[in-house]
C-alpha cells in the first residue's frame, strides 16, 4: 500500500483522449531484446526465462491525460497509458522482471510520484505480478490524493473474464511489501467453479422506532462558547439547518450541506440574544481580545478563512455594533490582555515560499487594519523561518514555534527576540506533546510517558531539552490535558476516571470550587470551560452517559448556577437509559473498565448487544453520551462496552499490553467483562449479538468465531477481515515508519503470517455460521472495501450470502446523516429479527481453535499467556 498527497505541476491537457490503453515501446530506454508488448484478452504469451506479466489498475474519479510507469536504473519513461477513463480500468503486459515505479499521473497538470519510494513496485520473471490499484482521487482543482491498494480480488475477476485460460494457468502474485495469501486460497476455493454472482442479503426493516434517528445524528446545536473578561457576556457558535440544501454530515458547517454555522451573543443579566455572524464555513475559535470586542475565527484551523472582530458598543440610548474585517487571511495567535483591541496574527508571507509571519495588530477599527503593513520586515517571529504554529508569553513575546525541518520533521524551537534554536524533534523516541508556556515563557508544559508508568504532566527546560519536573500524575491514568487561567498561569491538570473527566487543581481555592460543583451535579461529569480573569464567573459544562451536554453560568459570589445554553435540546423530553461501570479481571489478571447500559423499565431477562470499540490502542469508550449506544438501549437491549488492553487512559503497560494481542489477548478481556456481566444483571444469554466498526467489527467477527453458539448475530461497520490485507491496502501503512509501527503493533505478514490468518475472519469463513450484515463505504482509504468484497465472495461460495449496506461515497467513518438513518434503521431491523424470542436450545458457548483455511494450515489459537 502506497498513499500519497501529490504536487501538481502546471501541464497542458491533451486533446484526444483514446478509449483504450496504449503502450509506447521505447527501445532507447531498455535493452533492444526487452520488447515491452500489451496481452490481447484471451491471448497466453510465451514468456521469456526473464519476462513476467504486470496487470496493471487505474481507479480513477475524473478522466486522466495519462499514467506513467518507468523501470528503475532507466533514464527514460514508459509512458504506459493515455486517455484513462473515469472509473476503473485494467491491462496485461509482458515485460522485463525489474524494479519499477508509479511516476506521475497526468489530469490538468501533472502530478509528480517519482520521488516518494512508497510507489515503486517489483516485476518477477514467470509470475503475474500485481501492484495493486493506483487511486487518483481530485480534492480540488490543483491538488490529489494519490494511493496505491491491493484490491486482488478484482483484479483476478478482470483476469478470469478478460483473460480465463491465463487466469488459470499463470501464478498470481500480489508484489507489495508484504504477501497476500488470499489469491492462493480463494484459487483452491474455486477450482471447481465460484459463484455467477455475489448475493447479498437486504437487512430486515426497522418497524417502528421509539425515536426518530435523525434527532439522534443530529449535529450539536452548540459548538463552542466564550465567556468576556467582564463576565456578563458570552458568546457561542451553533450550527443551524438550512433546509432543502442537499445531503447533511453530521460535522454540520462546510462540507455539512443542510448545516451552518452562526455566532450568537449572550447577555447573562438580561438574558437576551444577538445573532452576530452567520457563515457556511466552519468557526475554529472565538476570543475576546477585550469585555466589548469579540475575535470570530472563520474556516477550519489549519485552512484559515477569515479573521472577524465584533465590536459591542454600549451607549445610553441602547447597545450597537460594529464589525471589522482583517484584510488578510491567517490566523489568531493571542489576544494581548495588557493591550486591549491588540492580537498577534499568524499568516502566509507575501514574498512566498510557504513561511509564515507573525504580526501585531490593532483590531479595534477598519481604518488601523487597512492602513497596516503586513511586510515579512515587521514580523514578529524574526529567527523562525519554518514555523506553523506559534506560541507567546504573558507579554505577548513570541517564544515557542512548532515547525517542520528541513527532512519534513516536526520540530519543537524555543527562544526570544529573534534567538531561537531548535529543541527537539517530536517524534515517537522524543515522547513528548508540548501545550503550552509558563507565563514568563522560559518553560515548557507538555505530556510524556517515558520511563514512567502512565502519561504525566511534565515541565521542560527548552535550554537542555530535557524534563526538570513532573507537575502532576495520576498513578494509572493517563493526563488528558493541562489546565491554564485566563493569566497563562498553569492551574491544574484533566483526566477520565471511570469514564467521566475529572479536573485536579493545583491550588486549593480552586479545588473547593470545583467540589462544590461536583456536589452539585451528582453522577455527572462537571468541566469548568470558561472562567473570567477574577475567577468569580465561570461557564460549566455537564455531562452524562443519559443526558446531552448543558452549560450553566455560575456566579461564585452568589454560589448560583443557571443553565444557558444546551447541545440537542430536541432530545430533551427523551428519558434516555443510564450507564453503570464494570471492573473484570482478565484471563491474566489484568483489571478491565467496561459500562453497561441498561434499556429503561426492562422487565424479566435483557437481550445484550455487545458493543467492542474501534482502534484498538489509543482509543477509548467513556461515560458521556453516545447516540449509538442511547438507540440501542430504546430499541431494549442492554449495550455492554469494554475498554480492553489497548485502550487510552489507562496507562503506559495498560495501553502497550494490547500489542500483538489483536484477536486474542484483547477479546479474552471482552470475555471476561462479558461473564461479569452476565453473572450480575438480568442478562438473556441466548439472546446476544456483537456490532463493531473498523477494529470493533474484526472483534465482533473473530469473537463469534472464537466461542460459536455463543452470539446469534454479528453486524461489522468497516471491519477487518483479514489482517495481512490491512497491510496493503490501508492508509495506515503508507510509509516505512508506519509499517514498523504497524508490525510492532499487530505483527509481521513476513513472518507472523499463519498467526495472523488464524485471527482473521476470511480465513475462517466457514465458521461464521451466523447472520452477518456489513457496511461499509467504498472510498475507505482506512480499511479497503476489499475487505468486505473478499468476505462476501467466500461466504457466498459457503452458501452463507450476508446481509449487506454498500456506501458509495463514504470513507471510513460514516459522515453523511442520510446513510447514518440508513444503517442504523437497518442495524434495528436485523437486531430485532435475529434477537427475538430465543430459541428451545441454546447451543453452548464454548471457545474453539483455529481452524484449517482452504488454502494454508493455521496453527492454534494461542491464549492470552502464549501471546507474552
Amino acid at each position: 500500500m502506497r498513499s500519497s498527497s501529490v504536487q501538481i505541476v502546471p501541464g497542458r491537457i491533451g486533446r484526444r483522449f483514446a478509449a483504450w490503453w496504449v503502450c509506447l515501446l521505447l527501445c532507447c530506454a531498455l535493452p533492444a531484446q526487452a520488447i515491452i508488448r500489451e496481452v490481447d484478452p484471451g491471448k497466453l504469451p510465451k514468456l521469456d526465462a526473464d519476462e513476467g506479466l504486470l496487470l496493471i489498475a487505474v481507479d480513477s474519479d475524473v478522466q486522466l491525460r495519462s499514467v506513467r510507469i518507468s523501470r528503475q536504473g532507466v533514464n527514460l519513461d514508459m509512458r504506459s497509458m493515455r486517455g484513462v477513463e473515469a472509473g476503473r480500468s485494467s491491462q496485461l503486459y509482458v515485460l522485463p522482471a525489474g524494479r519499477y515505479r508509479w511516476t506521475s499521473v497526468g489530469y490538468i497538470g501533472e502530478y509528480r510520484l517519482s520521488k516518494d519510494p512508497e510507489f515503486g513496485f517489483e516485476v518477477k520473471p514467470g509470475v503475474l505480478n500485481y501492484p495493486g490499484d493506483l487511486l487518483f482521487r481530485r480534492t480540488s482543482w490543483f491538488s490529489a490524493v494519490v494511493h496505491v491498494s491491493n484490491r486482488g480480488l478484482l483484479a483476478l475477476d478482470w483476469l478470469e473474464k478478460e483473460h480465463p485460460a491465463l487466469s488459470r494457468s499463470q501464478r498470481f502474485e500480489y508484489t507489495g511489501h508484504y504477501p497476500d495469501p488470499f489469491p492462493a486460497m480463494y484459487r483452491e476455493a474455486t477450482a471447481q467453479g465460484r459463484p455467477a454472482e455475489d448475493r447479498t442479503l437486504d437487512p430486515p426493516q426497522p418497524g417502528t422506532l421509539p425515536i426518530a434517528l435523525d434527532e439522534l445524528w443530529r449535529p450539536s446545536r452548540l459548538q463552542m462558547i466564550e465567556l468576556n473578561p467582564r463576565g456578563d457576556l458570552f458568546a457561542e457558535v451553533v450550527v443551524f439547518e438550512v433546509p432543502g440544501s442537499g445531503k447533511k454530515s453530521s460535522k454540520g458547517g462546510e462540507g455539512g450541506g443542510g448545516w451552518r454555522w452562526a455566532i450568537n451573543l449572550v447577555d447573562i443579566e438580561k438574558g437576551s440574544l444577538v445573532r452576530l455572524y452567520e457563515s457556511p464555513k466552519p468557526v475554529s475559535r472565538l476570543d475576546w481580545a477585550d469585555d466589548r470586542s469579540l475575535i470570530m475565527s472563520i474556516g477550519r484551523s489549519h485552512e484559515p478563512d477569515a479573521l472577524i472582530v465584533a465590536h459591542v458598543v454600549d451607549t445610553p440610548e441602547g447597545r450597537s455594533y460594529a464589525k471589522v474585517i482583517v484584510p488578510r487571511v491567517g490566523g489568531l495567535v493571542k489576544v494581548l490582555a495588557d493591550q486591549p483591541g491588540h492580537i498577534l496574527f499568524a499568516s502566509a508571507s507575501s514574498s512566498g515560499g510557504g513561511r509564515v509571519v507573525v504580526h501585531r495588530l490593532d483590531v479595534r477599527t477598519q481604518k488601523a487594519l487597512d492602513r497596516f503593513d503586513f511586510a515579512a520586515t515587521a514580523r514578529l517571529n524574526h529567527g523562525i523561518d519554518n514555523g506553523l504554529a506559534f506560541f507567546a508569553d504573558a507579554t505577548g513575546r513570541i517564544r515557542m514555534a512548532i515547525g517542520i525541518d528541513d527532512d519534513g520533521n516536526r520540530v519543537l524551537i524555543h527562544g526570544v527576540d529573534g534567538q531561537y534554536r531548535q529543541v527537539m524533534v517530536l517524534d515517537e523516541e522524543a515522547d513528548f506533546d508540548p501545550r503550552g508556556l509558563s507565563a514568563d515563557g522560559n518553560l515548557i508544559y507538555g505530556l510524556s510517558e517515558r520511563d514512567r508508568g502512565q502519561r504525566e504532566l511534565v515541565e521542560l527546560d527548552p535550554a537542555t531539552g530535557k524534563v526538570t519536573r513532573t507537575v502532576y500524575a495520576k498513578p494509572g491514568r493517563d493526563i488528558a490535558s493541562p489546565m491554564f487561567a485566563p493569566s497563562g498561569e498553569l492551574i491544574g491538570a484533566s483526566y477520565l476516571d471511570n469514564g467521566l473527566l475529572v479536573s485536579h487543581y493545583f491550588e486549593e481555592t480552586n479545588a473547593k470550587l470545583y467540589g462544590k460543583l461536583q456536589a452539585a451535579f451528582p453522577g455527572k461529569a462537571v468541566t469548568i470551560l470558561q472562567r473570567n480573569p477574577a475567577g468569580r464567573k465561570f461557564l460549566v459544562a455537564v455531562s452524562g452517559s443519559d443526558k446531552p451536554t448543558d452549560v450553566y453560568f455560575f456566579d461564585a459570589d452568589t454560589s448560583k448556577a443557571s443553565l444557558v445554553s444546551e447541545t440537542r435540546p430536541w432530545l430533551a423530553s427523551h428519558a434516555f437509559a443510564p450507564a453503570t461501570t464494570l471492573h473484570a479481571k482478565s484471563r491474566d489478571g489484568l483489571e478491565i473498565e467496561a459500562y453497561l447500559t441498561m434499556p429503561r423499565g426492562a422487565k424479566g431477562k435483557v437481550p445484550l448487544v455487545l458493543f467492542p470499540h474501534g482502534g484498538p490502542i489509543g482509543v477509548r469508550d467513556d461515560l458521556y453520551f453516545d447516540p449509538e449506544v442511547q438507540i440501542l438501549a430504546s430499541l431494549g437491549y442492554a449495550v455492554l462496552q469494554v475498554n480492553f488492553r489497548g485502550s487510552e487512559g489507562f496507562g503506559t503497560a495498560f495501553r502497550k499490553a494490547g500489542e500483538r494481542s489483536y484477536g486474542s489477548a484483547i477479546e479474552d478481556d471482552i470475555d471476561a467483562a462479558l461473564a461479569l456481566a452476565l453473572a450480575r444483571y438480568p442478562l438473556d444469554e441466548t439472546r446476544m449479538c456483537a456490532i463493531g466498526a473498523s477494529y470493533g467489527g474484526y472483534s465482533a467477527m473473530v469473537s463469534a468465531i472464537r466461542w460459536p453458539g455463543r452470539f446469534r448475530c454479528v453486524v461489522s461497520i468497516a471491519g477487518i477481515s483479514d489482517r495481512a490485507l490491512f497491510f496493503t491496502a490501508s492508509d495506515t501503512a503508507r510509509s516505512a515508519e508506519r509499517r514498523a509501527l504497524m508490525e510492532k503493533m499487530i505483527g509481521n505478514p513476513n513472518t507472523d503470517m499463519a498467526e495472523m490468518m488464524a485471527y482473521s475472519p476470511l480465513y475462517r469463513y466457514r465458521e461464521l455460521s451466523l447472520p452477518i450484515l456489513l457496511v461499509h463505504g467504498r472510498e475507505d482509504l482506512r480499511v479497503d472495501y476489499e475487505h468486505t468484497r473478499r468476505l462476501v465472495r467466500m461466504l457466498n461460495l459457503a452458501g452463507r450470502p450476508p446481509a449487506l449496506i454498500e456506501l458509495a461515497d463514504e470513507a471510513h467513518g460514516i459522515e453523511d446523516d442520510e446513510n447514518k438513518t440508513r444503517v442504523w434503521g437497518a442495524i434495528a431491523g436485523f437486531l430485532r429479527a435475529n434477537l427475538s424470542d430465543p430459541p428451545a436450545a441454546a447451543p453452548a458457548a464454548t471457545p474453539v481453535p483455529a481452524a484449517t483455511t482452504p488454502a494454508t494450515a493455521a496453527p492454534a489459537a494461542p491464549s492470552a499467556s502464549d501471546k507474552r
